[in-house]
């Protein structure tokens, strides 16, 4: 651990270095080989153990849920006043009931350019209002909805 302070080295510094050391003192070479050997190890442990509960579709919209549901409910999020604070509900029973419906219900994303989408902006994230979309789509559903707003407001 010394050799590590003193060279002022981070993990991926230290793995690096192994391959082209030159000029370096032999003891100095040995450690950095076997912090690389360490590190491959502590990799395909954490590799092992953090095999997914869910298919690869489901795990392809996981961050999407739970960025939908930390939207309508977490205070502290910077979207929560375009969600949560204008009364977007997340209906899911829980996170992986989201998952799982999307995937069983919208399949796999088309390609990279979509994500989850609200078929009607003024309405939850539930069962039945979510689509893939691409970022034109949804820039146009947004344009309607607020169109609908300006005109309400208007009425009343």
């Amino acid at each position: 651990m010394f050799v590590f302070q003193t060279l002022n080295l981070t993990r991926l510094n230290a793995a690096h270095l192994v391959r082209g050391v030159k000029g370096w003192n032999v003891n100095c070479v040995n450690i950095l080989k076997k912090w690389k050997k360490h590190l491959k190890r502590a990799a395909a442990k954490r590799a092992q153990t953090n095999i997914s509960k869910y298919n690869a579709i489901e795990q392809s919209v996981e961050m999407t849920i739970i960025g939908a549901k930390q939207r309508c409910t977490n205070e502290a999020n910077v979207a929560f006043d375009r969600y949560g604070g204008r009364g977007i509900e997340f209906r899911f029973d829980s996170i992986e009931h989201g998952i799982r419906w999307v995937a069983a219900n919208l399949g796999t994303r088309p390609t990279a350019k979509h994500s989850i989408d609200r078929i009607d902006n003024d309405k939850h994230y539930e069962p039945g209002n979510l689509r893939w979309a691409t970022t034109i789509e949804q820039a146009r559903n947004k344009g309607a909805i607020e169109e609908r707003r300006k005109v309400s407001a208007c009425v009343n």
